[in-house]
């Protein structure tokens, strides 16, 4: 029974599997590419679109592999995105593509348009480490997968203690000062209720790191254009495919209900 429970968790290769994959890697690429915001929400973003395209999700949040195939194709996906406003512009597009900027100032490397032009083989060296880093952990991942899946099954008292201590170092490691440790354990305890009164925690998380920036960007595009920015070509596309994106459950979930009914 062990066995099969791990062969069920790691052995997912239907169609439907490998297209929510595919699809998973799209928008971590995608949301990637966007500075500050990858790291933060793109697995939300990959998780959702699972929840809403696929039928029969009353598994998600219970085990459900289909929420771990999508999350973990973004999570993946999302790094090389990150190098694209790193190279390009030399901005990071997240924590690891920061430090990666880092360490090309420390040597003298400038990130930046000559990136593309002058300084290609550059570019091209960073792009082909990044392939053969990930072959490199695909075929390691792929020896030891039932070792490591077995760490699903260890009794919740044995991962929880090491889990919340890597949590309160990486908090306090953010800033080193205390006061992280104390918005730690308000936004935990937050989450905690929301998730126990069926509250979803992904707007909280997307709404405080994307507020200050839409604030910002909203202000600069009043004060530039007025109420014309919002008659763009672009920003129409925008908002159409935001208004798909909230319909387009909605609608399904209706359809649903009226098939059933009939």
């Amino acid at each position: 029974m062990f066995e099969a429970a791990i062969e069920d968790l790691i052995g997912v290769v239907q169609p439907e599997a490998f297209m929510l994959m595919c699809l998973g890697v799209l928008i971590g690429s995608l949301v990637g590419f966007l500075p500050g915001l990858g790291s933060s929400v793109a697995d939300w973003f990959a998780y959702a679109h699972a929840v809403q395209t696929e039928k029969n999700r009353q598994n998600f949040g219970k085990d459900d592999v289909r929420g771990v195939i999508a999350s973990e194709g973004c999570n993946n996906a999302k790094e090389g995105g990150h190098y694209i406003p790193t190279l390009a512009f030399g901005i990071p597009g997240g924590a690891s593509s920061a430090l990666v900027l880092t360490a090309f100032i420390a040597v003298g490397i400038k990130p930046g348009p000559d990136m593309l032009t002058s300084q290609l083989n550059l570019t091209f060296a960073v792009i082909w480490t990044l392939v053969i880093a990930n072959i490199i952990a695909t075929a390691i991942c792929m020896v030891f997968a039932k070792s490591i899946a077995k760490i699903c099954f260890m009794p919740f008292y044995a991962i929880m203690p090491p889990v919340v201590a890597f949590v309160f170092i990486g908090a306090f490691a953010a800033n080193f000062h205390a006061y992280d440790l104390t918005g730690l354990m308000i936004f935990s305890s937050l989450g905690f209720f929301m998730r126990r009164y069926g509250w979803p925690r992904a707007p909280l998380v997307i709404g405080m790191v994307l507020g200050d920036k839409m604030e910002l960007y909203l202000r600069l595009s009043y004060t530039r254009y007025g109420l014309e920015w919002l008659t763009r070509p672009t920003v129409m596309i925008l908002i159409a495919l935001l208004i798909l994106s909230i319909a387009y459950p909605l609608l399904g979930d209706f359809f649903t209900a009226s098939t059933i009914t009939c």
